[in-house]
């Protein structure tokens, strides 16, 4: 657990961050009318990489022989909900997968805080073991980050359903941000069930566990059953166990596009900041 001044160090430091990243950037306190998905049609224009699909106009489309879609009025100001796996198995690595998901909550909901959008947060494990629900202010962002800084886990197992019925339960559609090791055979089938949310899954793996180790005898541990299992690998069993691995993420980001939620990678950090800004400005119109 992080001591008092080191969280609110941590809080100061995403802050900053977020203020350099958002530099020049149409972000504001106020609510203003942008050109986005909302009740009040404005008109047709040409489509433009990046835009939603289900906005497209095919009858207008067809007349004009041009890829067409309905441009409506809408606020500005959004929902988002963060939802951030607790679960053991976040706790590997030298920095923690943990501390990573914690900073990259940190930085979209200062985003979506000085977008002067509603920011909620669900934390859970094979349950939901503590939920904020989505508010607007600085104050209560910067509150959300301390208090995901101070959280320990109550359970050590990892199953998302318990969080997407909860999700589930909210009126409002949102914009949803899972960050998670992705350990979860339940993942990609439970999220099916948020379609009406706008879904992007951060994948927060550490380097090592794309990585197998060398031929020899192994101890290893289950992170969140605690077992020990001593392991004997051949280089066979090694290379084999490699393409498994491969095979498992490849699997699970494949699904995952398929039901239309965007995967992004966050082991590079610049890289990922990029995609996550690029993102958000499109879906959000900051």
């Amino acid at each position: 657990m992080h001591q008092k001044d080191d969280i609110n160090e941590s809080v100061r430091k995403i802050e900053l961050y977020t203020r350099r990243l958002l530099s020049g950037a149409l972000v504001g306190s106020s609510r203003s009318a942008q050109k986005g998905v909302g009740l009040d049609f404005d008109q047709l224009r040409e489509y433009t990489v990046g835009d939603d699909p289900r906005i497209i106009d095919w009858l207008g489309s067809a007349r004009s022989q041009k890829l067409l879609v309905k441009q409506y009025q809408e606020e500005r100001n959004r929902t988002i909900v963060i939802m951030v796996d607790g679960s053991k198995s976040m706790q590997f690595g030298l920095e923690s997968k943990f501390e990573r998901a914690t900073w990259i909550a940190g930085l979209i909901a200062m985003i979506g805080g000085y977008g002067a959008d509603k920011v909620g947060l669900i934390v859970y494990t094979d349950t939901v073991e503590w939920y904020v629900p989505p508010r607007a202010g600085i104050s209560h962002v910067r509150a959300l980050i301390r208090d995901l800084y101070a959280y320990t886990p109550h359970t050590t197992a990892t199953d998302v359903r318990p969080a997407v019925r909860k999700l589930g339960a909210l009126k409002e559609r949102a914009l949803v941000f899972l960050i998670s090791d992705c350990i979860d055979e339940h993942l990609a089938h439970s999220l099916r069930a948020l379609r009406r949310h706008d879904i992007l899954v951060t994948s927060c793996l550490d380097e090592r566990e794309y990585a197998v180790p060398a031929a020899g005898i192994w101890t290893v541990q289950d992170s969140e059953s605690g077992a020990h299992h001593t392991i004997h690998l051949t280089k066979q069993d090694a290379a084999e166990l490699a393409q498994q691995l491969a095979t498992r993420h490849e699997a699970q980001d494949r699904a995952l596009k398929q039901s239309g939620i965007t995967v992004l990678n966050s082991m590079k950090k610049e890289t990922f900041v990029r995609d996550l800004l690029l993102i958000m400005r499109r879906r959000m119109r900051y």
